[in-house]
């Protein structure tokens, strides 16, 4: 059954727009989301449901920009497509509003979605307990995502990126990447893996041996356990810790 809500209000006090979706689309056990965002959060949280529960809030201070952007989705029984659409970039009247609209995603799906591509441009990316594949970037906020069990791939350009997986079994790679800002790895104690990881600017700290390079820049190229899975860490500016967890 879908359930839609749908309000929107103005405080002129504080020259603010806003607007709320409430949605929920029927979606299969291990079906694929994609989203897309310029400015506002992103969360996915996993819950035991064959469905996909998105609340979505727009903020703005200019109304005609405000009212331009939209989020456009096309729902499929095994693949949920959700893009905010903004307006045409190319006029200075809409460059000069393009940051004061915002749209604020969470979203509850189910535990064995695949994450195709989540990506976000000005915002902070949340991912916890999604046991399927994982892809996700932003360019300038931090992503964590925890509850891991599969392939991950994530980036971020200025931000944090940490990653927590839960069980490593079937995992086959990993990728965690950032420009400027630290990368954090917490891995079961049992992993089996080949790890290659490198900083230019930065430490790297935890549970495995670093070689340090000379006049810059750490890296680790080890074997974790029976080696297999390839887990790839690298950043330019900014430390990262690795561990493993007892």
């Amino acid at each position: 059954m879908l359930g839609l809500g749908l309000c929107q209000g103005a405080t002129r006090a504080v020259a603010e727009y806003t607007e709320e979706l409430h949605e929920t689309y029927p979606l299969a056990a291990e079906g694929r989301l994609s989203l897309d965002e310029v400015n506002g959060t992103v969360r996915i949280t996993a819950w035991d449901r064959n469905e996909v529960k998105l609340d979505a809030v727009k903020h703005g201070k200019d109304k005609e920009h405000f009212e331009a952007v939209k989020i456009e989705i096309n729902a499929k029984p095994d693949h949920l497509k959700i893009h905010t659409k903004y307006p045409d970039s190319k006029s200075w009247s809409w460059r000069r509003h393009s940051g004061s609209t915002s749209v604020d995603y969470t979203l509850s799906v189910p535990r064995g979605t695949r994450l195709d591509e989540i990506s976000a441009v000005n915002g902070t990316v949340e991912i916890d307990g999604v046991r399927g594949t994982v892809h996700a970037s932003t360019v300038n906020g931090a992503l964590k995502a925890r509850g891991l069990a599969a392939d991950t791939s994530l980036s971020s350009v200025n931000g944090r990126v940490k990653a927590a997986f839960d069980r490593f079994e079937t995992v086959k790679s990993v990728s965690l990447s950032a420009v400027n800002g630290s990368l954090e790895l917490n891995l079961p104690e049992d992993t089996n893996a080949d790890l290659k990881a490198s900083t230019v600017n930065g430490g790297i700290s935890g549970d495995v041996p670093v070689k340090k390079n000379w006049p810059i820049g750490r890296e680790i190229n080890t074997q974790l356990g029976k080696g297999g899975a390839r887990i790839k860490l690298s950043t330019v500016n900014g430390g990262m810790t690795i561990h493993l967890a007892r």
